[in-house]
């Protein structure tokens, strides 16, 4: 019941967000994609990439062991081009919505380039920038929800729930992350570039 009213929250959320702006009943019909000439040269990577994560993915969905599955839902906010396409905007977001809709959200974040004392770390607005990151610093400061950085995503969420009470969990820049289970994957796109049908490296 939990994961049916967390996608539904989700729905809602995206469908405001982004089709209140027009009024009519269809939205607007995207341009066709041309890479440019450049970015053609990178195509023998991107096939060796989406190989790769094809490959890995299979082998630790067979190996269901070596993933976790937690006893709260768990959502996944990523992207699959390169650069920011608004994946911090969207995390504070759905924190807001599952806060009004009665959820305690926790959020995870691998905190690139912090260096703090410890993994796992929990993030608070006494936290300095250099210690926790800033992105996961401005999630906490902006959502007023725990935030847990780590290398090891199942580690930061055994962290969070055992220290913190979540019913839900957000994790930020995770689709990468097959080792936690995921109930539901939001993958954000920057509709600007129109490079969604590409992975890296042409996804840019």
């Amino acid at each position: 019941r939990q994961k049916l009213e967390v996608v539904m929250i989700l729905s809602g959320l995206l469908f405001v967000s982004f089709r209140s702006p027009w009024t009519s009943a269809a939205l607007p019909r995207l341009p066709a994609v041309t890479l440019p000439g450049w970015l053609l040269l990178l195509l023998p990577l991107e096939w060796l990439f989406r190989v790769i994560v094809a490959a890995r993915r299979w082998s630790l969905r067979r190996s269901l062991q070596l993933s976790e599955k937690l006893p709260v839902p768990v959502v996944v906010i990523g992207n699959i081009a390169v650069g920011g396409t608004g994946k911090t905007p969207v995390t504070i977001a759905l924190c807001a919505a599952l806060k009004q809709a009665g959820f305690h959200p926790g959020i995870v974040s691998r905190g690139y380039g912090a260096k703090p004392p410890q993994f796992p770390y929990l993030v608070d607005a006494q936290s300095r920038v250099d210690e926790a990151g800033d992105e996961p610093l401005l999630l906490a400061l902006n959502t007023d929800c725990p935030v847990v950085i780590a290398p090891d995503r199942v580690a930061a969420a055994r962290y969070l729930l055992a220290n913190r009470d979540c019913n839900v969990l957000i994790s930020d820049d995770g689709l990468q992350h097959y080792r936690l289970q995921r109930d539901i994957e939001c993958v954000v796109i920057d509709g600007a570039r129109h490079a969604a049908h590409h992975t890296h490296p042409d996804a840019m």
